[in-house]
């Protein structure tokens, strides 16, 4: 496939089997030399640090299979999705900050994967803002 839209949810994270390295080789056999796999890392708050374990370890497990990944952050003052980039030879043209793997990176795998762990803060941040902006229109 050229292009491969990755938007797996089980309540606010994405389900810890689809990040790892197995899962992201998987991927890799299905798109195109010249094609690229994105895949919706959810809401964030602020823009994570480059020493955010979560988006770093989703980003070094694809390394391991995709010559490109990297993670992209929205531009929203109060939150933004995180886009993760993957492709086997292509580099995103895409005019947002990029978060990319640091020295904090845990490589993902079917045997050890921590990455729920990791994003147990962000995804609380995420409930509280949203609680914020939307429970007063409810009430």
């Amino acid at each position: 496939y050229d292009l491969v839209l990755f938007d797996v949810f089980s309540g606010a994270s994405i389900p810890s089997h689809t990040l790892t390295k197995e899962a992201f080789a998987e991927l890799a056999q299905i798109v195109a030399p010249n094609g690229a796999v994105i895949l919706n890392g959810g809401v964030a708050t602020h823009k994570p640090p480059s020493d955010d374990r979560f988006v770093n370890s989703i980003v070094g497990s694809a390394e391991t299979v995709f010559e490109n990944a990297v993670a992209f952050w929205g531009n929203e003052p109060r939150y933004s999705n995180i886009i993760f980039f993957f492709s086997p030879k292509i580099a995103p043209k895409i005019n947002l900050p990029t978060i990319e793997a640091g020295a904090k990176t845990t490589i993902l795998t079917d045997d050890f994967n921590p990455i729920e762990y990791y994003g147990l803060d962000r995804n609380l941040q995420v409930i509280q803002t949203l609680r914020k902006i939307f429970l007063p229109a409810l009430l």
